[in-house]
């Protein structure tokens, strides 16, 4: 089988699957969002070897929201979910898991079976990880587990989790700690895996955080900090 055959057998089978267990399906991957997540799912076949890999990826829903607008890309909001998945612009998704199988034959009833046995697996660590993140702190503290396995497995990767940690930062009003991790970046030259106009995502988040945006990131900020204390006092009296 060509591998162009392959690739119109594989889509079909994804888009068939995918919708199946509640998923969506574009240019290949597999996507959703789950409260404050989106997860994807990529799912490549090579007839010539009869190998069908597969890796998912998430990220805390809102990244691509804050990212747009700090790199000024703010049209991209209106793009469809799919665009999350497999748009260039877009937050990094952290690798949860990967994996691959070598089938005895390369048919369509052979593949479709597999790629439903991944997705139905992927499907509940999915769920299971949504339940898990309830904020941006549990998040982070995720991304930084997944993170630590990754280096474990693989010591010379070069993705960081820099990003993750300044975003999430800006999501709970940390203004001045955002800063802090954005100028270190500015320092060791690190641009974020983004170039605009010759300025790289943390410069970019500098110069963000001079703007008027800030005092909503502070107002969310003492936001939470009051409801926190609301629930706290709620909480001592019903103990009483």
């Amino acid at each position: 089988m060509k591998q162009s055959e392959s690739d119109k057998m594989l889509g079909k089978i994804l888009r068939d699957i995918s919708k199946k267990y509640g998923w969506n399906s574009s240019r290949g991957f597999i996507f959703k969002k789950d409260s404050l997540l989106f997860f994807s799912i990529l799912i490549n076949g090579q007839p010539k070897t009869k190998q069908l890999s597969w890796s998912l990826t998430y990220k805390y829903y809102e990244f691509d929201d804050l990212f747009w607008k700090i790199v000024k890309l703010e049209e991209n909001l209106k793009q469809p979910l799919s665009f999350r998945a497999c748009g260039v612009w877009v937050v990094p998704g952290v690798e949860i898991d990967s994996d691959y199988k070598i089938l005895d034959k390369w048919g369509e009833t052979q593949i479709l079976e597999q790629v439903e046995n991944i997705i139905q697996k992927i499907d509940i660590v999915a769920n299971d990880i949504s339940m898990s993140v309830k904020s941006p702190e549990d998040n982070l503290k995720l991304v930084e587990k997944l993170h630590k396995s990754i280096l474990e497995r693989y010591p010379g990767a070069v993705r960081n989790i820099w990003m993750d940690k300044l975003l999430t930062n800006l999501l709970l009003g940390n203004v001045e700690l955002a800063g802090e991790i954005a100028r270190s970046r500015v320092k060791v030259n690190d641009t974020g895996g983004f170039n605009c106009d010759d300025s790289s995502f943390y410069e970019l988040v500098i110069q963000y955080l001079k703007g008027s945006e800030t005092t909503v990131f502070q107002f969310k900020r003492r936001l939470q900090t009051f409801f926190k204390s609301v629930r706290e006092n709620i909480k001592h009296l019903i103990e009483r």
